[in-house]
Order: C-alpha cells, then sequence, then structure tokens
C-alpha cells in the first residue's frame, strides 16, 4: 500500500505541468529536477506564468505517470531552456497569491458606509452597500440617507448662489430614489424641491424637477405635484396632474385640487363643479366645502354660500376662514346689519384679520359708502400691507371721494408687493379720473388689446381670455381673487378707458387712418364721466396734432371744449387734469424712479389762463396743420397774451407761433418769436439750427447770433436728438425721503403760476430764487405707505449749500465711469400690435447719457428715444412693433461702461 502512494504522488504531481489547473501553493519552495522520479520525489510545481503548448492538456492522466512521456515532454522543450533547467539553481520564490479577505458581512458594510463623513464619499459608499446587498432590510434606510445628502448638499449649493449645482444634486437624489419611490422618502424630501428652486429664481430648473418626479410617482404621489403648480399658479398644469390622479383613482382630494386649479384658471362655475364632486365622494370633507362656498360667492350665489359656511362652523366654531367668507357672503346678499355684527365679533377675536377688513372695505366702495371704504381699507392695509386687494379698496374709496391722484399713490405703492392686469386696470383708473390720459392709456396697453371687437388680455399673465367689454375681463380676476361679483367700478369709467383704449390702438398703427382715429377721437371725447369731458376733448385732439392726422376733427374737438371751458373745472382735481400734459414726462422719470410728484394746488385764474392758452395754441396748431398759418398765427398770438409769461406752456405757444410767422412769410417775426421760446427754454440743438437757419436766411450772415440766443450747444449734444434730453432745465420730480433740490432754483418769473411741482433751472440767470405762490402746505400728508408718498415742495425754495450737488442743468460732460450700471424699470414688455410702450433705462450714478445707445435683435423692432428734462442718469424710450408679428425679442441699452437688456415680447 505504501509503495502504491509513493508511485501515486509523483505521477500526480507531474499532472498540473501540463494541464495548469493547479496554482503554486504559497510558501512552498520549489526544486527543479531533469529527470523525474517515479518515488519518493515530488514533480516540480510550473510557474503560473507558463503556458502549456497547445494540445498538452489534450493528453490522458493515464500517461502522465509513465517516465517516457515525461522525458519526452521535457525534449520538446527549446534548447536554451532545456539547458537552463538542467543546471541547477535556487528555486525563485513564486508571486504570492493573497489569502481571500474574510467575506464582510451586511451589517459590517452599513455601519462603515455611514462612519463616511465626507458627503461624495458617503453617497458612493452607500450606493455600493445597495449594489451589494439589493435585497438587504436596510435599503429604504439607505436610499433615505443617500437622498437626504445629496438634498443637504443641493440646498447649500443653493444657499450659495450655485442653482445649477442644486438643480444636479436634485436630480441625481431622484435618480437614486428609484421607481416607486418610497412614500416617506418622496414626503419628506423629494415633493418639496421643485417648490425650493422655484422660489430661489431657478424656475426653468424647478419646472424640469417636477416633471422628472411626476415621471417616477405613483398616482398616490401625484397630488402632491399639483399641488406645487398651485403654489406658483401655474393652473393649466396643476389641472393636468390632478386629472392624472382622478383617472387613477376617484378621490375627494383629487377632486378639490381640481377645483382649486380651475379657480387659478378663472373658471369659477367650472370650479364650483369639481368641490361639489369632491363633497359628493366624502361629504365631511371641510376643504372641498369651504371651496364650494367660496365658489358659489364668486358666481354671484351668497345665500348658497351663507349655508354652507355655516355648515362649517357648526363643527369648528374657529374656523377663521369659514367665518370671514361668511362675513363677506352676508354682505353681498345686501344683510349689512347682520354682517357688520359678525364682522365685530370675528374682528374683537382676531383684529388683524386683512382679508375680512380688505372684502368688507371693497364691498363699502362698491357700495357707495366710500368714508367707511377708506377707514377700513386703512385697518387692512395696516394690518397687511402685501395684500393688494386692501390698497385696491382703499383706493376706490380714495376715487369715489375725489382724490384719484391719492387713489394713483396707493395703487403704485401695492404694485410693489405684487402684479397683475386688475391692478393695473385700477392704476389706468385713477389716472384717467385724474386727466393723465396718456399715462392711462400706455398702462392699460401692457394688459389690453383690442382685435375684431373684442378686448383681449392674459389673465394672471398665464390665461389669454376675450371679452366684450375690459371691466369684464377684470372681473373675472376679481371673482377669482376676493370672491366678489360686485365690481367698485363704475360704468362711466369702463366705458371711457375702452374707447381710450380703442383710440390710442388706432393712433399707433402702423398706416394711420385718418377717419378711423376721428371716429374714435369722438366716442372717446363723448364717452364717461360729462365732468372730464372738456379734458378728454383736448386731450384727443393734442394726440391727432402730434400724429399728424385728422386735423378737422382736432380742432372740431378743440372748438366744443372752448364753448364748455368752465365745466373743466368741475373735475375732482382740475389742477392735475389742466397741466397733466405737461406733468408727462416729469411724472414718468419720477415712477420710473420709485418717486412720485405731488401736485400742489393751483389758483383757479391761473389754471384758468393755462386752459385758454391751451385751447388756443391748439386751436392754431391745427389751422397751421390745415394749411391757414395766417389764422393760426392769431390764435397763437391769443395763446402767448394769455398764458403765464415764460412758463412751459407759454414757450410751447410762442414756438408754434413763430413756425407760423415763417409760414406767412414774416420771417423777421418768426426770428423774434422762436428766439424768445429758446432763450426761455434753454439749450436744445434741433431747435438751435432752426434758428440758426432762418438767421442766416434774415440776416445774411451768423454775425450777432451767439448775442441773441447764446452759444451753440456742445457737440457731445449734437449727436443725437437724445442729448437733448439731459441739456434741458430741470424738472426734478420730488423723492420718495423728501429730500429738496439740491441745486439752487430759479423759479418761474411770474408769482402766479407753477408749472409743475419740481421748480426750473435756468443756466444763464442768477441763482438768488424768487419765492412762488401756491396754495400747497410744506409738508405731504403721509398715507399708509409711505416709501412711495413724496412731500410737496416747500413755497420756498431752500437754498443748499456749496458742495456736491445734484446737478439739474448738464454743464460739460465729463469723463464717463470706468463702469456704471443700468437698470430699467421693466425688464420684460408685452407689446400688443401698434401700441407704444414707454420704458426707463436707469443709471446706478448720476451720469450723462446722452451716448447711450439702444440696439434691437430685429428690424420689426422700433425703439425712439423721447426727452426728460434735465434729469442725469436717466432715459426714456419708446418701443413698438412694426409688424405686429408675434415673436419674442430683445433691446440693449449700452454704454462703454455698461449694459442691460429687455425682452420685447410682441403679441
Amino acid at each position: 500500500m505504501r509503495k502504491f502512494v509513493l508511485f501515486v504522488l509523483p505521477t500526480l504531481a507531474i499532472l498540473p505541468a501540463f494541464t495548469q489547473t493547479v496554482k503554486p501553493v504559497a510558501g512552498k519552495k520549489q526544486q527543479t529536477v531533469s529527470t523525474p522520479k517515479p518515488r519518493a520525489e515530488r514533480a516540480p510545481t510550473p510557474k503560473p506564468s507558463s503556458t502549456p503548448k497547445p494540445g498538452s492538456t489534450g493528453r490522458k492522466t493515464g500517461d502522465a505517470a509513465k517516465p517516457r512521456s515525461n522525458t519526452s515532454a521535457k525534449a520538446a522543450k527549446p534548447p536554451a531552456e532545456q539547458a537552463a533547467r538542467s543546471t541547477p539553481k535556487p528555486t525563485a520564490t513564486p508571486k504570492a497569491t493573497a489569502t481571500p479577505k474574510p467575506k464582510i458581512t451586511e451589517d459590517e458594510a452599513w455601519v462603515n458606509a455611514t462612519a463616511i463623513e465626507d458627503p461624495a464619499a458617503s453617497v458612493k459608499a452607500i450606493r455600493k452597500f445597495l449594489a451589494d446587498f439589493p435585497k438587504s432590510e436596510k435599503r429604504v434606510e439607505a436610499i433615505s440617507l443617500l437622498v437626504s445628502i445629496q438634498c443637504g448638499v443641493g440646498d447649500a449649493s443653493l444657499r450659495s448662489g450655485d442653482r445649477q449645482g442644486a438643480v444636479r444634486q436634485y436630480m441625481s437624489a431622484l435618480t437614486d430614489a428609484g421607481k416607486p419611490m418610497p412614500q416617506e422618502i418622496f414626503t419628506e424630501y423629494l415633493s418639496k424641491l421643485a417648490g425650493r428652486l422655484f422660489f430661489a429664481g431657478e424656475r426653468e430648473g424647478a419646472m424640469n424637477f417636477a416633471k422628472a418626479l411626476e415621471a417616477q410617482a405613483d398616482p398616490s404621489q401625484l397630488l402632491a405635484i399639483a399641488t406645487f403648480y398651485l403654489t406658483i399658479e401655474n393652473g393649466g398644469e396643476a389641472k393636468r396632474v390632478a386629472e392624472r390622479s382622478i383617472a387613477a383613482a376617484q378621490t375627494a382630494a383629487a377632486y378639490h385640487v381640481l377645483g382649486l386649479a380651475r379657480r387659478l384658471d378663472f373658471e369659477p362655475e367650472r370650479s364650483a363643479e369639481a368641490f361639489a364632486k369632491s363633497l359628493e365622494i366624502d361629504p365631511s370633507y371641510k376643504a372641498a366645502k369651504l371651496g364650494l362656498a367660496e365658489a358659489k360667492r364668486s358666481i354671484g350665489e351668497p345665500e348658497a354660500a351663507i349655508e354652507l359656511y355655516r355648515g362649517i362652523l357648526t363643527t369648528d366654531a374657529e374656523d377663521v376662514p369659514a367665518r370671514t367668507g361668511l362675513v363677506l357672503a352676508l354682505f353681498d346678499s345686501g344683510k349689512r346689519e347682520e354682517a357688520e355684527a359678525e364682522m365685530n365679533a370675528s374682528l374683537a377675536a382676531n383684529r388683524g384679520n386683512s382679508v375680512l377688513l380688505a372684502g368688507a372695505a371693497y364691498w363699502y366702495a362698491a357700495s357707495g359708502d366710500f368714508e367707511k371704504a377708506i377707514d377700513t381699507a386703512r385697518q387692512a392695509v395696516a394690518a397687511q400691507p402685501r395684500y393688494i386687494w386692501g390698497h385696491i379698496a382703499l383706493a376706490r374709496g380714495l376715487m369715489g371721494k375725489g382724490e384719484p391722484v391719492e387713489a394713483e399713490r396707493v395703487l403704485l405703492a401695492a404694485r410693489r408687493f405684487g402684479d397683475f392686469p386688475a391692478l393695473r386696470y385700477e392704476i389706468a383708473s385713477a389716472r384717467a379720473a385724474a386727466g393723465f390720459y396718456r399715462d392711462a392709456a400706455e398702462e392699460l396697453a401692457t394688459v389690453f388689446s383690442i382685435e375684431d371687437g373684442k378686448v383681449w388680455a392674459d389673465l394672471g399673465w398665464r390665461v389669454e381670455r376675450s371679452a366684450d367689454e375690459i371691466e369684464d375681463l377684470v372681473a373675472q380676476e376679481r371673482r377669482a381673487s376676493i370672491f366678489t361679483p360686485k365690481a367698485a367700478d363704475d360704468e362711466a369709467t369702463a366705458k371711457t378707458l375702452r374707447s381710450l383704449l380703442e383710440f390710442s390702438t388706432e393712433l399707433m398703427a402702423d398706416a394711420p387712418d385718418a377717419e378711423r382715429i376721428a371716429a374714435a377721437g369722438s366716442r372717446f371725447a363723448s364717452a364717461g364721466d360729462s365732468r372730464m369731458a372738456v379734458h378728454r376733448e383736448l386731450f384727443a385732439a393734442s394726440q391727432m396734432l402730434s400724429r399728424k392726422v385728422a386735423p378737422e376733427a382736432a380742432l372740431n374737438l378743440v372748438q366744443k371744449a372752448a364753448a364748455a371751458s368752465e365745466k373743466a373745472f368741475d373735475a375732482a382735481d382740475p389742477s392735475a387734469a389742466i397741466m397733466a400734459d405737461e406733468l408727462y414726462s416729469s411724472r414718468t422719470a419720477a415712477l420710473a424712479n420709485n418717486e412720485f410728484i405731488r401736485i400742489p394746488t393751483i389758483p383757479k385764474a391761473t389754471l384758468t389762463a393755462i386752459l385758454r392758452g391751451r385751447i388756443e395754441e391748439l386751436a392754431g396748431w391745427s389751422l397751421m396743420e390745415m394749411g391757414r398759418p395766417s389764422e393760426a398765427s392769431t390764435r397763437l398770438r391769443r395763446a402767448v397774451s394769455v398764458l403765464p409769461a415764460e412758463s412751459a406752456w407759454w414757450r410751447s405757444a410762442t414756438w408754434r407761433l413763430g413756425m407760423a410767422y415763417e409760414a406767412e412769410g414774416k420771417a423777421e417775426d418768426a426770428l423774434k418769436a422762436l428766439a424768445a421760446s429758446y432763450k426761455s427754454s434753454g439749450p436744445d440743438p434741433a431747435r438751435y439750427r432752426t434758428i440758426k437757419d432762418l438767421y442766416q436766411k434774415v440776416k445774411g450772415s451768423l454775425d450777432g447770433l451767439d448775442a441773441l440766443i447764446g452759444p451753440e450747444p456742445a457737440p457731445a449734444a449734437k449727436e443725437t436728438d437724445t442729448g437733448a434730453a439731459a441739456a434741458k432745465p430741470a424738472e426734478a420730480p420730488t423723492s420718495i425721503a423728501g429730500d429738496s433740490p439740491t441745486a439752487n432754483p430759479k423759479q418761474e418769473q411770474t408769482d402766479t403760476i407753477v408749472a409743475a411741482p419740481p421748480v426750473e433751472v435756468r443756466k444763464d440767470k442768477s441763482e438768488s430764487s424768487a419765492s412762488v405762490s401756491t396754495d400747497s402746505s410744506g409738508d405731504a400728508n403721509r398715507g399708509t405707505t409711505p416709501p412711495v408718498a413724496a412731500p410737496v415742495p416747500s413755497a420756498e425754495p431752500k437754498q443748499e449749500k456749496a458742495g456736491p450737488a445734484r446737478p439739474r442743468v448738464v454743464q460739460e460732460s465729463s469723463a464717463p465711469p470706468q463702469t456704471c450700471s443700468l437698470s430699467t424699470n421693466e425688464s420684460v414688455l408685452n407689446l400688443n400690435r401698434s401700441v407704444d410702450l414707454a420704458v426707463v433705462v436707469r443709471a446706478d450714478e448720476e451720469i450723462d447719457l446722452a451716448e447711450l445707445e439702444a440696439t434691437v435683435s430685429d428690424e420689426d423692432i422700433e425703439i425712439r428715444r423721447e426727452v426728460i428734462r434735465g434729469i442725469l442718469g436717466r432715459a426714456l424710450y419708446v418701443v413698438r412693433s412694426r409688424s405686429g408679428v408675434s415673436g419674442r425679442h430683445t433691446v440693449k441699452f449700452s454704454l462703454p461702461c455698461g449694459s442691460t437688456e429687455i425682452v420685447v415680447n410682441v403679441r
């Protein structure tokens, strides 16, 4: 038996040399021999790197035991190798094969992965754990940890301003969450991320994340995504996702979300249907019951709403929204005494209920109780300044009381907290009531357009709708916001604004049609409050003449205004209405800088002179456009004779008189009139050239021209007409903080007029100031929103100390700064067809913007610059579309030191 073992062992030892299936044993020495010994000695173990020759592994195991076979195999080796093998040498230690580590257990792997502090390394380790142990009981915990780490890193990126980095981390977390997502991970982390991105300013990333989340979500998780869309007021997407959820399972919650989404899309009747379906599924669902009550209020069914509110309060007497809704529904149903009793009880428990206060104030304004409306609205604004409907209710009360300018100030303050078409309509209403028709038309054009007799608007800036009248569109926003079916607006104002929109649309058409413009102007002049008829007639006439169309129609309107001029003083604010045209540029510049011009009360005698002078000037202008200069000069001489000397109106009429004299062939008289107007108004390159040409014609040379009107304006102002904006006397607005102008102002020559609250500066006069008589007080009454209020300029201008004062008249241009920051009052203009919109460019410093250039991305966009007199760091541009073809364009405003851009959407 021993012999057999000794024989078999060498045989088994030789076999690996041919089969290469056994690796050397670590730690054993190998011995090379020339002849295998069948007994006692072990065959050499082959090197791990040796490669057997083809066919050697095919030998039978039995043959390997014969010495001849072994010798033969060795003989097949190359000679060099055979010599090397025949010479004994120290046996090389083979490469040791690492001893396999003991397999790590799941618990050990989990401890190791969760002990890593570095977020990136930890994420990598947890992912490996999940790959190694896919069926681990800790799988959900591992995914939760993986998602939470990446969400934490994303949050940190978001706080540091790296929004794209945050999107990447959130998307990676969503991928790791897998499908289906564990509910606790979805609820605690992933459902919140889209909103986090959106409100951090990363809107595109938020929408992309929401879409990706929806793709991985279960039907039960869809409502959370729909709620995100509700939060960002995207009713269309919220409806779509809610309907997907309903298709999977008809639940009360899903129909409730659908009702809210339809409300966001201004569908009150359909939202009521969805809330009713929700209650049908679950009659105890309080949220649906509240939604249905609000919908019933908005569609004019207050009694049904009262029943629903009382049902909620039966089970929960402390429910504030239900209590608020009940009070307002009682007001809507005409039960004022009961409503006020309930309101007092509710306010005793919750004094800061701004929704209740604002809703009640709006109802008071709509019912004509303006004093009560103002008092209640001021409480609402004090309780919550950010609730815009409190401001709107206050403004409506002020308009009803005959204070439209103050109403405008209140509404502009509200726009700091939000902006939507109904608010812009309210601003336009206040401006129209004050007589600021050009301002009102521009405000309307940002929202509304008229096509084929229909008024169009994007409600909530999202949902395109049309209606027969503007107020029908505004009502849809009001009903969706405060659920009030009754408007505080009046029919006369609504008609005025509709006709104003039509008139301005016709005026701004690419190819103005004189007949259509004349008809639209006539409709506008006759629409609305009769107390403002004179002001509408003069505005319509001036706009026609500015566009050089329908002078006959303009003259007809002027004659009507002249016949009823005394009624002009029946306006709510005669000073604002009569001076509106001259105040336009100053108001535009002030509002672009978040400032507001207070208009002092002007004596009636002064206003009468201005009104008479304007009527005569417009009549003369009409006659000039009709080719009747002799008659025109007669009317213009009357205008010059009655207007306050050297006032803005006097300068305008005097200039037109000079042009009429020239048309008559009275060159000497023309030169005198033009020079008088120019000297009063200050440097103007375009007008200087007009006088220069006429002087050359009359005198035969330019000798004495400088003595007559001064030197030619600086070349920097000559390069473009827009440079004149910075070279004219100041008409600076009062600042928000109430700072007095820092230049030493030179007042108007007469003590009976203030052309506008800002006083003017004369470059060629003494710096001493004469007092100006006004009826204004020195200090403004501060309202509920002081950041927009500005004090009326003092009647006695304040002399400032010499020093770094804000210049009101541009001297020689200084070197521009190396860098500057430019911004605009609007980052996006929504431009309706054939309508002009204004944009103001602002510099962060008071620098000359004469070199400011505006470039457009497409030839379809036309942009022109208009004068803002004497204010540094501001430039006013008017933008319009040449073709009216829908599209998205950009306008770039640039100086050597900086630039800014706006987007222009043509609809």
